[in-house]
């Protein structure tokens, strides 16, 4: 029959078992313990920061966590004595690590730390989608129809707005609807670069479409901001004509480079293309 401990045999046994005095226990033991704790209060700097930008619809700025929480990582270190802490070098990359990763990993802590979920989709359309607004309400009537959470808008400018201009800033990841990730954030969306191209739609089906054969509506260039010699003539009458006789910008959705939202030509606008839509 299982019984219940005393207070003073379970302190007598947990004595019996535990290093009790601070000399006993291993200086490294020590060391990543007190690291592993200083760790979780930088962790919660960091997803208050990113409260606050998100709040802002800025990227999240984690330099008074850093400043704040680096010296006292050193502190530990020197406290532990030479070469006992394998990390002794490495605050400055851990911290780089932890600001670039912890909205990734800490979806269930805070909203902010939600990956948008971005596709392509998979029906095509012409330039005369109904300006900014009826092409948002494309990506979010298919966002409905699949179940996806959220509000969606399409990767699209006009003569007076960009993605720049009219979408959050996320500084959380942007993700595929298969959980690839594309970018580590805002600022990372549009550094010229993708992780993985934007080739999902939203059902969840990778296109296997490639060039010429995967172009994409965006009237805008990879940083977000309209496309050189913005105006109607080049997105398509503010997405209100099909015209042969008008252009715009488009993008490539089996591409990861530049092209993947600015490419070097013009489009005609009595073309089908498919839209870029993101969740803010």
């Amino acid at each position: 029959m299982l019984r219940i401990l005393s207070a003073a045999v379970l302190s007598a046994l947990l004595a019996s078992i535990l290093p009790v005095r601070a000399h006993a226990i291993d200086p490294a033991v020590w060391c990543e313990a007190a690291k592993l704790k200083l760790a979780g209060k930088h962790l919660c700097c960091q997803l208050n920061a990113g409260s606050k930008a998100r709040k802002g619809g800025s990227a999240a700025d984690f330099t008074r966590c850093n400043l704040k929480f680096g010296p006292k990582w050193q502190k530990i270190e020197d406290s532990a004595g030479d070469g006992v802490c394998p990390t002794e070098a490495d605050s400055a990359r851990i911290s780089a690590v932890s600001s670039r990763h912890v909205f990734e990993y800490t979806g269930l802590l805070s909203e902010d730390a939600v990956a948008r979920r971005v596709f392509v989709t998979s029906s095509t359309f012409k330039g005369d989608l109904g300006g900014l607004a009826g092409a948002d309400d494309i990506c979010q009537t298919l966002a409905d129809r699949e179940g996806l959470p959220g509000t969606y808008k399409a990767w699209l400018s006009d003569s007076t707005a960009s993605p720049s201009t009219r979408f959050l800033l996320s500084p959380a990841p942007y993700i595929r609807l298969d959980g690839v990730r594309i970018a580590h954030d805002w600022a990372d969306l549009i550094d010229g670069s993708l992780a993985a191209p934007i080739n999902v739609d939203e059902q969840g089906t990778a296109l296997a479409g490639q060039q010429p054969n995967d172009v994409v509506w965006t009237g805008t260039q990879w940083s977000g901001i309209a496309s050189l010699g913005a105006g109607d003539n080049y997105e398509c009458g503010d997405w209100t004509s099909r015209l042969s006789s008008d252009y715009g910008l488009p993008g490539h959705y089996s591409l990861t480079g530049a092209s993947w939202s600015g490419s070097t030509g013009y489009n005609a606008c009595d073309l089908d293309r498919s839209l870029y839509c993101f969740q803010q």
